[in-house]
C-alpha cells in the first residue's frame, strides 16, 4: 500500500517522460535494425505509455493478492475473507485517485479507477481458480480413498 501511495505522490514531468520515450524508441529501432539487417520494422514501435498504464492493473492485482495471502494466515480462504480483501483493495483504489487530485500534475481519472478494478478482478479470478482447483483435487483424492 505504501508503494502505491508513493507512486501516486509523484507526477512524471512531461520532459522526463519524453526523454524516456525517445531513449526507448531509439533502443527499439536499434534492436529492430540489428535483427532485420538494417531495415527498421515499423511494427516494433511499442508505446511506453501503455506500459505505464498497465501498471495500474498490476499494482492493484498485487495488492489484492497480498491481502489474500495475509488473510490466509488466519485460516482457510473463505468467501468473507475474499470479500473483505476485495473491498479493501477497491476502497484503496478510490482513495488513491482522490489522493492524486492533490498532487500537482495529477488528477482523478475514472479510467484509471476502472483499470484498478480490472486488476483486482483478474487477481480474484486467478486466485479463485487456483483455490477451487486445489479444493477439487483434495476432494477427488478423498473420494478415491473412500472408494478403495
Amino acid at each position: 500500500m505504501m508503494f502505491i501511495w508513493f507512486q501516486s505522490s509523484h507526477a512524471i514531468p512531461q520532459q522526463l517522460l519524453d526523454i524516456h520515450l525517445f531513449a526507448f524508441n531509439i533502443s527499439l529501432a536499434q534492436t529492430a535494425m540489428a535483427s532485420t539487417n538494417g531495415a527498421a520494422d515499423p511494427n516494433m514501435d511499442i508505446n511506453f505509455g501503455l506500459v505505464l498504464e498497465a501498471a495500474h492493473l498490476m499494482e492493484f492485482a498485487i495488492l489484492y493478492a497480498l491481502l489474500i495471502i495475509a488473510s490466509s494466515t488466519l485460516g482457510p480462504l473463505t468467501f468473507r475473507k475474499e470479500f473483505v480483501a476485495i473491498m479493501i483493495a477497491i476502497l484503496y483504489a478510490f482513495m488513491d485517485e482522490i489522493h492524486q487530485s492533490f498532487v500537482p500534475g495529477r488528477s482523478i481519472s475514472s479510467v484509471n479507477l476502472i483499470k484498478d478494478y480490472i486488476g483486482i478482478f483478474v487477481a480474484w479470478l486467478l486466485i479463485r481458480q487456483k483455490f477451487t482447483h486445489r479444493k477439487n483435487q483434495n476432494r477427488n483424492r478423498k473420494m478415491g480413498k473412500n472408494l478403495s
